[in-house]
């Protein structure tokens, strides 16, 4: 995360979903069940993580209700 220069931009919270996308591609209803966020903190922190560009999201073609989520690789 420090490669970002953005560590002192980021809540707690979306530290720590930044933390758990870089083992792998997660759904934010599969990120919701690994941490006791509410929806709204989660929906935040998402929002803020795709704004500075450190992760991306992709469609979930068996369910397109729901994104995946991963974290870049940079």
């Amino acid at each position: 995360m420090e490669k970002f220069g953005v560590a002192k931009k980021l809540t707690p919270s979306a530290t720590e979903i930044y933390e758990l996308l870089k083992k792998g591609p997660s759904t934010s209803k599969h990120l919701l069940k690994q941490t006791s966020f509410a929806p709204r903190t989660l929906r935040y922190a998402l929002k803020r993580l795709l704004s500075l560009k450190m992760i991306k999201k992709y469609p979930n073609f068996s369910d397109l209700r729901q994104s995946y989520y991963v974290a870049v690789d940079t």
